[in-house]
């Protein structure tokens, strides 16, 4: 498939609970790489995760690259 080609196939898993993962989920989702966004304790974690990837794909959707999956894993029933 010609729309695929040069799209990257990998999704980089960030510690939620660093200071620089949001940086680094925003960076990351700006070039169209996906993240996995774990070790995440609270709801504020996560969503300021979540606010970070939509930031970052929001770029990347208008710099025509293609986005990729990003997921969250919350830690609190582990």
């Amino acid at each position: 498939n010609k729309e695929e080609r040069g799209r990257p196939n990998i999704v980089f898993k960030v510690a939620g609970e660093s200071p620089v993962a949001t940086n680094i989920t925003t960076s990351f989702n700006r070039m169209g790489i996906g993240t996995n966004n774990t070790v995440t304790y609270t709801v504020a974690q996560e969503v300021t995760l979540i606010i970070a990837a939509m930031k970052g794909m929001a770029y990347a959707l208008k710099m025509g690259i293609p986005i990729s999956q990003v997921y969250e894993t919350n830690m609190g029933g582990r």
